[in-house]
C-alpha cells in the first residue's frame, strides 16, 4: 500500500511550509486543535487575527532532534541550531544529552526498534483529509503502510500518572497530554486519506537518570470505541471553532499568557480567608 503524496486542497504542503501560518491558515491539525480547546480567545488571536504568537520554547527543537537520532537528522539539526542546543563551551546541553541516552539505550531493544523503523516505514509523511467538515494536516513520525500501523514516537519525563484537575484523580501520562486526542485523529486522517484504518502505537522512552522505555498499543475494542467518541467531538467541536472564526464571541480561559496579557480589570477581587 502507499500513501497519497498529493495535496487535497490549493495550498501543496512541504516540509518546507508544513509549520507555517499560511498552512495553519489553510488547515487544521491536532496541535491546533488542542489550542482552541484550551483557549478559543488566544487560538482566534493566533491563528486568526495574526495578534498574537506565543512565546517558543524549545520542546519543539529538541523533538526534532530525538526523531532526527532514529532517521539520521540529528546532526543536521543540531548544526543548524548550534546556539540553542550546544553549551558556550561547545558541548550538548543536558537535554539533548539525555536525548542521546534515551536513544542509546531503545536502539538496544529489537521489539522498540521494530515500531519506529525499517525499509518498509515512512518517516513524517505529510498526510491531509477533511474532517467535520475541516481540512486537516499531520504528520506521523512513523507510518509502516505493509505492517499496517503507525507510531508516535515521544520521550518524556517519565511514565508517572498525572492528577487531572477535571477528573479528580490521577490518569495515564498519555491521557493527561492529550495524545490519545492525536492518535485518534492520526487515525482517522490517514484512513480519510488512504481508505486504510492503521494500527496505533506510542513509542515512549523517559529522560529519566536510567531510561525507561515502552510501546503502548492502543488497539482494542475500549480504544476503538474511545476514539470513536474524540472523532465525534472533534466534528462537533469543529462547528463551535467556524462560529470563533466567524467573530462570534468567544471565551477566554483567564489563565494562559494571552488572557493575562490582555487583561484588564473591571472590578476588584475580593479578599476572603
Amino acid at each position: 500500500m502507499v500513501a497519497k503524496t498529493e495535496s487535497l486542497y490549493n495550498m501543496q504542503l512541504t516540509e518546507a511550509n508544513y509549520y507555517s501560518k499560511e498552512a495553519d491558515a489553510e488547515y487544521m491539525s491536532v496541535s491546533q486543535y488542542k489550542r482552541w480547546l484550551a483557549c478559543p480567545a488566544a487560538a482566534k488571536a493566533q491563528y486568526v487575527d495574526g495578534t498574537y504568537a506565543p512565546e517558543q520554547t524549545g520542546a519543539l527543537l529538541h523533538g526534532q532532534y530525538f526523531h532526527g537520532l532514529f532517521d539520521g537528522t540529528a546532526e543536521e539539526v543540531l548544526s543548524n541550531n548550534l546556539d540553542k542546543l550546544l553549551t558556550g563551551k561547545g558541548e550538548k546541553i543536558a537535554e539533548i544529552k539525555k536525548l542521546d541516552k534515551a536513544f542509546e539505550r531503545v536502539n538496544q531493544d529489537p521489539v522498540f526498534m521494530k515500531y519506529v523503523s525499517g525499509d518498509d516505514t515512512q518517516r513524517e509523511h505529510i498526510i491531509t483529509a477533511e474532517l467535520g467538515g475541516v481540512k486537516w494536516k499531520c504528520k506521523p513520525d512513523v507510518i509502516g503502510f505493509d505492517r499496517g500501523f503507525f507510531t508516535d514516537i515521544k520521550a518524556m519525563k517519565d511514565f508517572d500518572t498525572i492528577y487531572d484537575e477535571k477528573l479528580k484523580h490521577r490518569v495515564e501520562w498519555w491521557l493527561a497530554y492529550h495524545y490519545d486526542i492525536q492518535l485518534a485523529v492520526y487515525q482517522k486522517i490517514i484512513e480519510l486519506s488512504t481508505g486504510y484504518k492503521l494500527d496505533a502505537y506510542i513509542a515512549a522512552v523517559t529522560k529519566e537518570k536510567v531510561p525507561d522505555y515502552e510501546v503502548y498499543d492502543f488497539n482494542s475494542e475500549d480504544m476503538d470505541t474511545h476514539f470513536a467518541g474524540i472523532i465525534n467531538n472533534v466534528k462537533t467541536d469543529m462547528l463551535g471553532i467556524d462560529l470563533v472564526k466567524s467573530g462570534y464571541e468567544t471565551r477566554r480561559c483567564e489563565q494562559c499568557d494571552y488572557c493575562k496579557q490582555t487583561k484588564m480589570l473591571n472590578s476588584v477581587k475580593i479578599a476572603r480567608i
